[in-house]
């Protein structure tokens, strides 16, 4: 994984890349995937052209 300011860089899974959203795309021959990320007050947001998901942090 890479992050920098607003843009992490991860490395996909192949037994989970189902998983992603569909309108997300792989680079690197499938190999890892260009994220924004934004954090927020209850988590953060991982986006790809406009389609996001958030992420809630649990109670503790």
């Amino acid at each position: 994984m890479y992050l920098k300011d607003d843009i992490v860089i991860i490395e996909i899974d192949q037994d989970l890349y189902e998983g992603m959203p569909a309108d997300w795309s792989a680079e690197g021959d499938g190999k890892y995937a260009i994220l924004n990320i934004s954090a927020e007050d209850d988590g953060i947001v991982l986006g790809y052209r406009g389609s996001e998901v958030r992420f809630r942090k649990t109670p503790q």
